[in-house]
């Protein structure tokens, strides 16, 4: 306010909305509900988001909603990148695996494997109050999506579309949904990285046992190590890594 200019006299040509977790499933509301009124965002990432959106009120929960998966709006004006970890597709936090939806010329998802909630990268190296936290490049990924709707907005070009995570269905009596994994515990399907196609530990958005009790903890996935024996199966030499992460990446 007042004489205050942050942008120094810059131009604003576009304007992007991001918003993760708790206010990512506030997001999707704005999309579907204020953005087609006002116009005021040219995009939106949406980023670790419930199934479901916030309700709308002054007494809105954006944990609970109410129950019901929620869609992106097809007719939308803006363009939108959802951007979702392993965590959010089954857990309790929300499973925006109901939520599904295809892609669109205003939309795209990424379902990143390899992936948490919240993860070390959050935390700051070094941090292990949670233990052997996710330690997975979702940092990355996002950058690459923050940089892939800059350039859909500025010129149209489309962020390329991704692979959803495999997920396995069995039928039992509460009926069980969940990704599938590779021999590693490594997701299949998915945004891939050099982190789950070749791989020295296994990375995953659910908790481990240790931390499956705690609330916080529990949205941090977990990072459990290859043993020496693993990694000389897999990579004989240093090049060999080398070679391979050069290739995937």
């Amino acid at each position: 306010p007042g004489e205050v200019d942050p942008m120094q006299g810059l131009p604003v040509e576009r304007l992007i909305a991001y918003g993760e977790s708790q206010s990512a499933m506030r997001m999707v509301t704005y999309v579907n509900a204020v953005q087609p009124l006002t116009g005021v965002f040219d995009g939106f990432i949406i980023h670790s988001r419930a199934g479901w959106g916030a309700p709308v009120g002054t007494e809105s929960n954006a944990l609970t909603g109410n129950g019901n998966p929620v869609h992106v709006r097809a007719d939308s004006d803006a363009r939108v990148l959802q951007v979702f970890s392993e965590s959010e597709l089954f857990l309790s936090l929300g499973p925006a695996y109901a939520a599904r939806q295809p892609d669109t010329e205003r939309l795209r998802t990424w379902e990143v494997a390899g992936t948490a909630h919240a993860d070390q990268h959050l935390l700051g190296k070094g941090t292990n109050v949670c233990g052997l936290v996710n330690d997975g490049p979702q940092h990355f990924v996002l950058k690459a999506g923050v940089h892939a709707l800059h350039l859909w907005l500025r010129d149209g070009t489309a962020p390329p579309m991704g692979t959803p995570l495999q997920v396995n269905v069995a039928q039992t009596d509460a009926g069980h949904t969940d990704i599938a994994r590779d021999m590693y515990g490594d997701a299949l399907g998915g945004v891939r990285t050099p982190a789950v196609d070749v791989p020295i530990e296994t990375l995953s958005g659910e908790p481990s046992s240790a931390n499956s009790g705690n609330v916080i903890c529990s949205l941090f996935g977990q990072t459990i190590p290859f043993t020496p024996q693993q990694l000389l199966g897999l990579y004989p030499t240093h090049q060999d890594y080398v070679d391979k992460v050069t290739q995937s990446a």
